[in-house]
């Protein structure tokens, strides 16, 4: 329920980025309505569960990168019509000075 009503306010377009896609609950979910999907996410383990769910379904339009929010951008190759990021501001270390 929660990943039908994400792709809804997702409304559209044909690329998505999927910041923080931890094991691809959401990316597989996603991958119908796009034509091209890039899962990013720090965890490699994660990535790997990731990876088994989108060979099951025989997803060709999901590639994935093993990043953070600083290396993320540097390992991206186009630009994306949409770019979710479902829980994982938790995630971030704010620096106090």
């Amino acid at each position: 329920m929660e990943a039908k009503e994400k792709l809804f306010h997702l409304d559209g377009g044909k690329t998505l980025l999927d910041f923080g896609c931890g094991a691809g609950e959401l990316l597989v979910y996603y991958a119908p309505e796009y034509e091209q999907l890039v899962g990013v996410d720090f965890s490699e383990s994660m990535l790997d569960e990731a990876s088994k769910k989108i060979k099951e379904r025989k997803y060709d339009n999901i590639s994935l990168i093993q990043a953070d929010d600083k290396t993320v951008w540097d390992k991206l190759e186009c630009s994306f019509d949409r770019i979710t990021a479902a829980g994982v501001i938790q995630f971030f270390y704010i620096a106090r000075t």
